[in-house]
């Protein structure tokens, strides 16, 4: 069975799924729409192009979240030029509205991609080469390292979700805790100890009728609004998936 996997990892990342309107949340895990939307950016791909809806159909996704990352939440404010804010409605509701937007700080994931084998070598080239700059749910959100695509072959999600760490993030992590150690920080308040070691790790993989749901830990499905029908008009449908912690080949630097 062949996987496409690429790391995301950067100081902000931001994957919203269901929020409208004032409110920006995120999603503690990547949304599919969100790495659909990567990828047809490094495909130089408009948001209308039914390959995106393409790449969602022929291609299924795992998540495995390395490293958890702490929220924060940035007010914006946001002013009409001509001094009236409509709502959806279209009545007016003031001139100036305050929009809460939330992102992951230091978050880390490792993307599985598996399907058709074809779309997978040229999601890869892609990556590779990319027409337009990537952001990581967000174009003000890119990412700390490159990301760099591996195809590799494993019998099953679950043991490909197994394969030890991408240690570029590590380097970048490791790298992140010296320099803090060196100006007298303290590296407990800086979220920094006992990140490197973690073996135990959440994951999210779309559900299949074909799994096998024991060789999961603590597996139980919910519901994910973030498959791509079209980008530039924010419609999206529902995804199963399966949530589970899955250990992995621990890794300290």
């Amino acid at each position: 069975m062949k996987f496409l996997t690429f790391s995301l990892a950067g100081p902000l990342c931001s994957y919203g799924e269901t929020d409208r309107w004032d409110y920006r949340g995120t999603a503690e895990m990547p949304t599919k729409s969100a790495v659909i939307g990567l990828l047809g950016c490094c495909m130089g791909l408009p948001r209308r192009d039914k390959r995106l809806r393409r790449l969602c159909d022929v291609l299924q996704m795992a998540v495995r979240r390395d490293q958890a990352g702490t929220l924060l939440t940035d007010y914006q404010t946001v002013q009409s030029p001509t001094g009236v804010i409509l709502n959806a409605q279209r009545k007016p509701r003031g001139s100036t509205i305050i929009t809460p937007k939330q992102y992951l700080q230091d978050a880390v994931y490792q993307i599985f991609l598996y399907g058709d084998e074809g779309e997978l070598a040229m999601c890869a080239s892609a990556l590779n080469h990319p027409r337009w700059v990537v952001g990581l749910g967000r174009s003000c959100c890119p990412p700390a390292v490159p990301i760099v695509p591996e195809l590799f072959e494993a019998e099953s999600v679950v043991d490909a979700l197994r394969r030890k760490v991408d240690t570029t993030w590590l380097r970048w992590i490791w790298e992140k805790t010296m320099m803090a150690h060196k100006q007298g920080k303290n590296l407990a308040e800086q979220g920094l100890t006992n990140r490197l070691c973690e073996s135990d790790v959440r994951c999210e993989v779309e559900y299949s009728d074909s799994f096998d749901l024991n060789v999961f830990t603590g597996a139980y499905q919910i519901v994910r609004h973030d498959a791509v029908i079209c980008a530039d008009e924010n419609r999206y449908e529902d995804r199963r998936v399966i949530a589970c912690v899955v250990r992995r080949e621990a890794v300290c630097f």
